[in-house]
């Protein structure tokens, strides 16, 4: 073979391996980050054992002996399948998300930063209900878990891809973390809150009784336009449902468990110390 064409051969092989390498890598990468559908994962902070059954859509269905673990499994099997939603969510409920996305958002933090949605969920947390404070605890908990596993560069860490090409960690999950998300999803899921601010800065000034002469919100013409049902015409109405759909009201359908075409994971007691 000359010499010229073992120089072409090997520029073919270069070319080849520049082409192929880098989508090669981020498949498998991508590939590494995706949940365990299947068998058994260890993690501090769980009491008991607890089952997660996966159906053929890969909706897990969590079996546990307390609220903390079942609160703890869940927050588990959040961070396997969301972590990036969470965060990113989280992100932009504290006005955060310039961090990480660039200049571009920074409107979008401004906006949720004079809300102030980060703060209302920090003060919401801090006198939170013993009961509400411990379910949210343990749902922090299990997504910690799940980042203790995952430590290191975000490049290597198995956690999802979004982390590795922006090139940072996700921060521990809090119980204010839950609330933020949930005042921004409420946020973005109405089109009625800069209609609500300024009802609220108008009854500021002009006192209740003047802010209820311009925001009226019952009147004397005001009628009932549906009757309540009563219950037996309601199981009636139910009955004859039932019977069109083909369905016997005095028979229950039998259970099986697992259902058919569950994949199981179990997620052990790992004792901290």
């Amino acid at each position: 073979m000359s010499r010229r064409r073992k120089l072409l051969l090997a520029l073919a092989v270069l070319l080849l391996l520049i082409l192929l390498v880098p989508p090669l890598t981020f498949y498998c990468r991508a590939r590494h980050a995706l949940p365990q559908y299947d068998g058994e994962a260890r993690a501090a902070g769980l009491q008991q054992p607890v089952r997660i059954l996966r159906d053929e859509r890969a909706v897990p269905h969590i079996y546990a002996k307390s609220s903390d673990d079942l609160l703890f499994a869940q927050g588990y099997v959040h961070a396997q399948e969301r972590l990036w939603q969470m965060d990113l969510s989280r992100r932009a409920a504290r006005g955060r998300l310039a961090e990480v996305l660039g200049p571009g958002a920074v409107e979008f933090d401004k906006e949720n930063r004079i809300l102030g949605l980060g703060a209302a969920a920090d003060r919401a947390a801090a006198q939170l209900d013993p009961e509400a404070r411990r379910e949210l605890e343990a749902y922090a908990r299990g997504v910690n878990a799940f980042l203790e596993q995952h430590p290191g560069s975000p490049l290597t860490a198995g956690l999802p891809v979004e982390f590795a090409l922006l090139r940072y960690r996700p921060e521990p999950w809090t119980p204010a973390d839950s609330l933020a998300i949930g005042l921004n999803m409420h946020k973005l899921l109405t089109n009625i809150w800069r209609r609500e601010l300024a009802r609220a800065r108008v009854s500021e000034r002009l006192g209740p009784e003047l802010a209820a002469d311009l925001y009226v919100s019952a009147s004397e013409h005001d009628r009932i336009v549906a009757v309540p049902v009563q219950a037996p015409l309601a199981h009636h109405r139910r009955r004859q449902l039932q019977t069109l759909h083909g369905r016997n009201p005095s028979r229950r359908q039998p259970r099986t468990y697992p259902p058919r075409g569950f994949g199981v994971v179990g997620l052990g007691v790992r004792r901290s110390g």
